[in-house]
């Protein structure tokens, strides 16, 4: 047995390496740990990771006080640990398959070329900066990337089995072409500050998909195609702002779409927002605000947008539309090739995810009911919504019967 288990530590200027061999050789019977940050020399205290490692049960602990550049492959039935002060790059392609695995950054970490993780376990990649994805990713076993401030997503990303969780404190940008896809589980994006979708994204299986950011979702240049999710999966985009869809969302799979927007709900382009197989479409504005309040989100969706649950055929989904007020939102001309009528909406409820209000071809909801609303106006929005209240009173007063002011005139 080894207790405590075998340490390097390296101090003075110039390259130390560890032949692999030994270190497997090592690794078969002991744990290990590789920590440079007692470094005293002029060296940066940086590890890189050449050669690859295969070894049984035991654990390997990496602490770097500079960057940590994986080059090579891991392969063990234990764990692996790496941290590093800096940054973390994944610069050759590499296969890391182990019992669970956790990496660190102080800075950044970089997956700059085609990564396989395979874990029976987690794999949890954790930066105190950005985490930035060029190098496509495939996995199986949970898998989660979390950065303090941004992560920028510009490959694809696919994982089997399990579930997949992309969580930054800043923003969240899903950008080229990419595929985000389970066969067995759950994926979980969420940018704090706001969440971009800038280029076509196929989202494939997975029984839960959810979008989230307390700031605002944008939808651009960007097609969704859910294919071979269960029955009564869903897909979720909720923002504590708007949420701005400026270009195609379609499922061909049947999942149950819902867009809840914390604020407005934006559609200002001739899009198209489609499901098929039976699944329903939810839109929901105004959701910062639960009863008895009333904020002054709406629904904005330009008039000859294309909005339906496979209307063509027998087999078609619910849909529904939640918002604040009446006679201030802007519908398409058709749902589900069927007009709109404002005022045929139920007054004094609230979206609750929980229960599904849809119907077919529609159903519309208002919040504000005049027995038990309480009308909430944001700071610095007040003159623009007394406006607004102005302008709509003023539209419902036959022009014939509207007051004019004129010069007054003496006798």
């Amino acid at each position: 047995g080894c207790v405590p288990p075998i340490s390097y530590q390296f101090v003075g200027a110039g390259t130390n390496q560890i032949n692999n061999v030994d270190l497997q050789n090592q690794l078969g019977t002991c744990n290990v740990a590789i920590d440079t940050t007692g470094t005293t020399g002029a060296g940066t205290g940086a590890i890189t990771i050449s050669s690859s490692l295969s070894w049984g049960a035991n654990s390997l602990t990496l602490t770097a006080a500079g960057a940590v550049d994986i080059q090579n492959d891991f392969m063990t039935t234990g764990a692996l640990t790496i941290s590093s002060v800096t940054n973390v790059t994944v610069s050759s392609a590499a296969s890391i398959s182990v019992g669970s695995t956790t990496i660190t950054a102080g800075g950044n970490i970089r997956i700059e070329a085609p990564l396989t993780l395979t874990s029976t376990g987690s794999a949890i990649f954790n930066s105190s900066g950005n985490i930035l994805f060029t190098g496509a990713v495939t996995s199986s076993g949970t898998n989660s990337f979390l950065a303090t401030q941004s992560i920028i997503v510009s490959a694809n990303l696919t994982t089997n089995q399990a579930n997949l969780t992309l969580s930054a404190g800043n923003t969240l940008s899903l950008n080229n072409a990419l595929t985000l896809a389970t066969t067995n589980g759950n994926i979980n994006c969420t940018g704090a500050l706001g969440l971009a979708i800038n280029a076509p994204l196929t989202l494939t299986g997975g029984h839960a998909t959810a979008f989230n950011s307390s700031g605002d979702i944008d939808i651009a240049n960007s097609i969704f195609s859910t294919i071979g999710a269960p029955p009564g999966s869903t897909v979720t985009f909720s923002a504590g702002g708007d949420i701005n869809v400026t270009d195609n969302v379609t499922s061909v799979g049947g999942s149950n779409y819902s867009f809840i927007a914390g604020n407005n709900f934006n559609v200002p382009i001739l899009a198209q927002i489609e499901t098929q197989n039976e699944g329903s479409l939810t839109f929901v504005a105004d959701n910062n605000f639960q009863s008895p309040e009333v904020g002054l989100g709406i629904i904005n969706i330009v008039n000859n947008a294309q909005v339906g649950t496979n209307s063509d055929i027998v087999s078609h989904g619910k849909l529904s539309f939640y918002t604040s007020f009446p006679d201030v939102n802007s519908f398409p001309s058709l749902v589900n090739n069927v007009p709109v009528v404002s005022s045929s909406g139920t007054s004094g409820i609230y979206f609750d995810p929980n229960i599904n209000r849809g119907l077919f071809p529609y159903a519309l909801f208002y919040q504000f009911s005049s027995g038990n609303s309480i009308l909430v106006i944001p700071a610095g929005e007040i003159n623009a919504a007394l406006a607004s209240i102005l302008e709509q009173a003023e539209k419902k007063v036959p022009e014939s019967q509207r007051k004019t002011s004129s010069p007054c005139q003496g006798q």
